[in-house]
């Protein structure tokens, strides 16, 4: 079987390259698992952004259809109602709601960023919007 043996090579003694492809390999697919995970984290930060601008557009219009409302008194209050129901159906939570006396409303949503690693802290997505007469 000397026919199997590379020349030069002793039986019972390891060449010190002996397994750094090993390690090199393992560098790699860490390196490549952390992108990853930066990437997944950046996905979840711009899908929560672009939720919580098209929530605010939105509970800004549905709140300032109902300030238009025929009923004044009850629109101011049923505006920022109209306006928190419409953010929880698009999956924001309302922070903010102010209404005056020409008509329009102005909201502030919130969405939290699911990150893809539980302890990645990452803030909530924040948008205000404005909807309503133009002055």
């Amino acid at each position: 079987m000397r026919w199997l043996r590379s020349p030069g090579h002793r039986l019972g003694r390891a060449s010190p390259e002996q397994g750094s492809g090993t390690v090199l390999g393992v560098a790699a697919v860490g390196a490549v698992l952390l992108c990853l995970l930066g990437g997944l984290a950046l996905v979840a930060v711009v899908r929560a952004t672009h939720t919580a601008r098209a929530a605010a557009d939105l509970s800004a219009l549905a709140g300032a259809a109902v300030q238009r409302a025929p009923s004044a008194p009850v629109a101011a209050a049923g505006a920022c109602a109209r306006a928190g129901l419409v953010a929880a159906a698009n999956g924001a939570v309302l922070t903010a709601c102010i209404t005056d006396a020409e008509g329009r409303v102005t909201v502030e949503v919130r969405v939290d960023v699911n990150a893809p690693v539980p302890t990645l802290a990452l803030g909530p997505a924040r948008a205000r919007a404005r909807a309503g007469t133009v002055p």
